[in-house]
């Protein structure tokens, strides 16, 4: 549950060798709406943020209040890409998002980018430095 009637719903769309995606959609109990998920996501080219819904999430994982994701372009020591968000009250917005473009047995690691993120109450979350460091 997101609040008092909103429900997240996830749907497995597809399935590789070592990951698997799902679509996001958000059912309103009261009214029997359901509508896609609004994820925050950041143009790494342009690092402008826009919010919208999200074609599939890799091996998504809600835990701990947060929704994270990862895709490898390849197995280990290769590329990919690893995201956070956290519900706001009107979208999930991304706290985290790390980038790996070298898709080569290298030891270059993530670019990470944090946010800060406001929840419903007011209050701010700031970036997990532990999760930061790690990359």
């Amino acid at each position: 549950p997101l609040g008092r009637s909103l429900m997240l719903v996830e749907v497995y769309c597809w399935r590789a060798a070592y990951q698997a995606g799902s679509v996001f959609y958000l059912y309103d109990q009261k009214t029997g709406v359901v509508r896609d998920a609004p994820f925050e996501q950041l143009d790494t080219k342009t690092g402008r943020l826009t919010v919208g819904p999200v074609q599939s999430v890799t091996m998504a994982d809600f835990s701990g209040g947060a929704l994270s994701a990862m895709h490898k372009g390849r197995g280990v020591g290769g590329c990919g890409e690893k995201s956070s968000w956290r519900w706001d009250g009107a979208a999930f917005r991304l706290t985290e998002h790390g980038l790996k473009l070298h898709c080569g047995y290298s030891d270059a690691g993530f670019r990470l980018h944090g946010a800060r993120v406001q929840l419903p109450d007011g209050t701010i979350q700031e970036p997990d430095s532990e999760s930061i460091d790690s990359y």
